[in-house]
């Protein structure tokens, strides 16, 4: 294992293999029902909520319609200069069952936005590989108003006024680009142009925020699709974007079932017939998650 000089995880190789995220998709692709006043049923919060006790986090808070959580080792206190990656993945489903199973060629079909991101990154906390200064946000209603993004930041201002230290929120979310030739894709990326006093990250415009991104990838983020902001799906980056932090959407891509072919990309992504999703995008997804953070949090280290 390589650490740099701030115990930041970087350049390891281990990441949970594709078939104990599978196995964690037993667990967390389950029914989430949420409306912007809270949820109606919490079944894949209680499924997470249960499967971390067994990391090396700690529940921070427990919202209406967000759960965020820190690092054991991380310290959240308001005179503290540590400078933080946010990690935001919705849970609500609109799906009206849930299932997930192999097909040929390699792919799985499944209800999987936006449960295989939600599997993905709890295999990462459990097996601790993502660098102690990443706040985790798992949030609610973002298939309507967005809302569990906002009490995120409603939570880290009020906990000790983290959220004047986050850097970066990287929402996490399924996409329609780049099936199947490739396991991400980075979207809805707008960065702070004038860095804040205290701050590490600024960019000149969005083109060098992506350079930036796309350098933390896994072979320095070559052929990885880049989706400009307004060109991409409607996601959690709106809230971000708005609160002045350097913000990107980080998606895996998937793809209609052939029936569904036809239909429009709201219609075929959340129809109960599931969507596909390549076996191999699962691992590289997770190792190019946790390299972009491992490279982002050694930059903003005091």
């Amino acid at each position: 294992m390589l650490i740099n000089g701030s115990g930041i995880v970087k350049g390891i190789d281990s990441i949970p293999a594709p078939g104990t995220i599978i196995g964690l998709l037993d667990s967390v692709n389950v029914n989430s029902v949420s409306n912007k006043s809270g949820f109606i049923d919490d079944g894949r919060v209680r499924a997470i909520r249960g499967l971390l006790q067994a990391s090396s986090y700690r529940l921070l808070k427990a919202g209406k319609l967000a759960i965020v959580y820190v690092h054991g080792e991380a310290t959240l206190d308001a005179a503290g200069n540590t400078r933080y990656v946010l990690l935001s993945c919705h849970v609500d489903s609109v799906y009206p069952s849930h299932f997930h199973k192999h097909v040929e060629n390699e792919e799985l079909v499944g209800t999987f936005d936006n449960s295989i991101c939600n599997a993905i990154l709890v295999g990462l906390m459990l097996d601790d590989v993502l660098p102690p200064n990443v706040i985790v946000a798992f949030t609610g209603d973002e298939e309507h108003s967005l809302k569990g993004a906002v009490e995120t930041v409603k939570i880290l201002e009020k906990m000790s006024h983290a959220w004047r230290r986050v850097e970066i929120a990287i929402v996490l979310d399924v996409t329609a680009v780049g099936y199947p030739d490739h396991a991400c894709t980075v979207e809805n990326h707008v960065p702070v142009y004038k860095v804040k006093p205290g701050n590490k990250l600024g960019f000149p415009a969005p083109e060098a925020f992506a350079s930036y991104l796309l350098a933390n990838l896994p072979g320095g983020g070559r052929d990885v699709p880049v989706v400009p902001y307004g060109e991409a799906s409607q996601d959690e980056t709106e809230i971000f974007i708005d609160r002045g932090v350097n913000t990107l959407c980080f998606c895996i891509p998937i793809a209609p079932v052939p029936e569904n072919r036809s239909m429009e990309e709201h219609e075929w992504m959340h129809h109960p017939s599931g969507v596909l999703l390549r076996e191999i995008s699962i691992g590289g997804y997770a190792r190019a998650l946790r390299d972009l953070c491992a490279g982002i949090a050694g930059d903003i280290v005091p």
